[in-house]
């Protein structure tokens, strides 16, 4: 009886570390998703300010050649107003020369502005793609624990600490998890786990595959 009662305590810890654990994990993965959100806000944020910007110092500039326009205008005699509106016409008209270095500039700014923007949607697309990815293969481990007797239990070193490192399954969760989608799910990890398949021992607790 005791060592029953032992064995039942040893059950309820690994089933606790094992919830706790993907707490943990769903957190992280929440994290991350609120944080590649964030730098998309911040990056359309940005460009509507570049943008903003941009128009307000065109417009101060094209303001302060009006004053000068009906300065020359008040002094001209009326009978020669003439060739000094000709004249004025021809200094507010950028040149050709201008317009096109004003062209070419614009033009410039917009297609890094497009570029960067690029470059963040493909980001964001890729860490978006990663983290279905991890979902999956979080509920493949989840749904897969269920065993007879050891025997029937795997590890499974995913590199990832959100899905917790090196993990046990059973031999269906085993052929899932080794399918080329997520072989490269697991290879792009950064692994920072620590833990090694030949320290580790597999058990069948309570009919679910887990780590000694």
């Amino acid at each position: 009886m005791p060592l029953r009662s032992s064995g039942d305590r040893m059950g309820q810890n690994t089933l606790q570390q094992a919830i706790f654990r993907w707490l943990i994990i769903a957190c992280v993965v929440l994290a991350l998703l609120t944080s590649v959100l964030l730098a998309l806000g911040y990056m359309l944020k940005e460009n509507e300010r570049k943008t903003r910007a941009l128009i307000e110092a065109s417009q101060p500039a094209h303001q302060s050649t009006r004053p000068r326009a009906q300065q020359a205008l008040e002094a001209q005699p009326h009978a020669e107003s003439i060739n000094p509106l000709i004249e004025l016409t021809d200094d507010l008209l950028p040149t050709p020369e201008q317009s096109q270095l004003t062209l070419a500039t614009q033009n410039s700014e917009e297609s890094a502005e497009s570029e960067v923007e690029a470059k963040v949607k493909a980001q964001l697309l890729k860490d978006l793609a990663r983290l279905r990815q991890l979902e999956q293969a979080k509920q493949t481990i989840l749904n897969n624990l269920v065993c007879q007797d050891v025997s029937q239990c795997h590890f499974v070193d995913t590199s990832s600490i959100e899905l917790g490192c090196v993990v046990a399954v059973n031999t269906i969760g085993k052929s899932m998890l080794s399918k080329a989608q997520f072989v490269q799910t697991f290879s792009q990890n950064d692994s920072e786990c620590e833990e090694r398949i030949s320290e580790l021992s597999l058990t069948c607790h309570h009919n679910m595959c887990s780590i000694e």
